[in-house]
């Protein structure tokens, strides 16, 4: 079993570095309307079948208003969209390209540069919502330090990530940091950087906040934590997927200082947190994804 999932890996890393370099050369060819209309029937065909064998996200108890029409076609839109998503790390460093760049908009970003022009480090608060994984990368090609906080331990890149890590903006500043290895998060937060961080992630440690009417939303404290502990910026974050490889990250107003001095009112900060992204899971239900899901309660 251990040797077949060690081939089953290596044929998926070996294909994925073929698939890499064939979808690189077709973006220096063809446009970018055109590579995304070519791409798109294979992975909306590869969502279809992956829907048909799984159970549906959008099953999962949630408020009215992020309740959606045909759920089961809603799935399939969000799994082959995030699909067609990733594929844009393919093409990191050309985010600043004009024909990228003026599709990949920042919302708030005087926030940042504000925090930035003080010498304040920033961590950016996010869900597991729309592309998420694209927001470290846009930033970047905004000219934004900021590198992404995973869970658990580092694990062993494959080929298909080293690749990908090679074009990523920014060479100088680490990419990723990981729960695990937590005091290298905080050094590069103490250099005056931005950490993305989830708050929806699955841990211990979480405070529960009003989201609407009987529900609330479990919040992961460790971003509400490193802020307070490095006196960062926390700053509430999304990126909307707006179709066909255009994005737009939104940044919230920040966490009043009041909420982050000394031991801090985690409780407060979260809520502020909450009330500045429900306006965009209004607006975008569909783009809400399972695991932000899971962290909402209904009061019973």
């Amino acid at each position: 079993m251990a040797f077949s999932d060690n081939f089953k890996s290596e044929y998926k890393d070996l294909a994925g570095c073929l698939f890499y370099s064939t979808l690189r050369r077709g973006e220096q060819e063809l446009s970018r309307e055109t590579l995304y209309s070519v791409l798109k029937p294979f992975f909306y065909a590869r969502a279809t079948l992956n829907c048909a064998f799984r159970k549906c996200g959008y099953s999962t108890p949630r408020p009215e208003f992020l309740r959606v029409q045909k759920p089961a076609r809603a799935e399939r839109r969000l799994r082959a969209n995030a699909y067609l998503n990733h594929l844009v790390d393919f093409f990191q460093d050309r985010l600043t390209d004009e024909r990228w760049s003026q599709n990949c908009r920042v919302e708030g970003l005087d926030y940042l540069q504000s925090a930035r022009g003080a010498g304040r480090p920033v961590v950016l608060a996010f869900c597991h919502f729309g592309p998420f994984l694209l927001l470290r990368s846009i930033l970047r090609a905004k000219g934004v330090p900021a590198a992404m906080l995973g869970s658990g331990e580092k694990p062993a890149p494959s080929r298909l990530r080293r690749l990908l890590d090679r074009r990523a903006l920014l060479q100088e500043v680490p990419l990723r940091f990981y729960t695990g290895r937590l005091r290298e998060a905080d050094d590069f937060l103490a250099a005056g950087n931005v950490l993305c961080m989830p708050i929806d992630a699955p841990v211990s440690k979480h405070i529960s906040v009003p989201f609407c009417e009987s529900w609330t939303f479990e919040i992961a404290t460790g971003a509400v934590r490193l802020a307070v502990r490095h006196g960062a910026d926390l700053i509430p974050c999304a990126v909307i997927d707006g179709g066909r490889w255009r994005f737009t990250v939104k940044l919230g107003e920040p966490v009043p200082r009041q909420f982050l001095s000394g031991k801090g009112d985690w409780f407060a900060a979260g809520k502020h947190l909450v009330d500045q992204l429900i306006p965009i899971f209004r607006a975008w239900p569909e783009q809400c994804r399972p695991d932000m899901i899971r962290c909402l309660k209904q009061n019973v």
